[in-house]
């Protein structure tokens, strides 16, 4: 009798991948944390992010200071 291979199964791996919408509010603490810290890996790490978002962030730091807190989009041609 010959050894039995064993079946392997392949299996899709889910990537759980979660669109978040941050407020102006928030995206200010995630500011203000990098300009304690000055390191944006351990930033967007800390708050679970792209690295990406924390330097699109601070382009926008000034636009985001003038929104209201609680807006989610700055872009002012759209309305909800």
């Amino acid at each position: 009798m010959s050894p039995r291979k064993k079946s392997i199964v392949k299996r899709a791996h889910d990537t759980k991948k979660v669109h978040c919408s941050w407020s102006a509010c928030e995206k200010l603490m995630v500011i203000y944390y990098f300009e304690h810290i000055q390191k944006v890996r351990e930033t967007a790490r800390r708050f679970d992010i792209e690295p990406k978002q924390v330097h699109d962030w601070l382009k926008k730091k000034q636009e985001l200071l003038n929104a209201a807190l609680y807006v989610l989009t700055l872009n002012r041609d759209r309305q909800a």
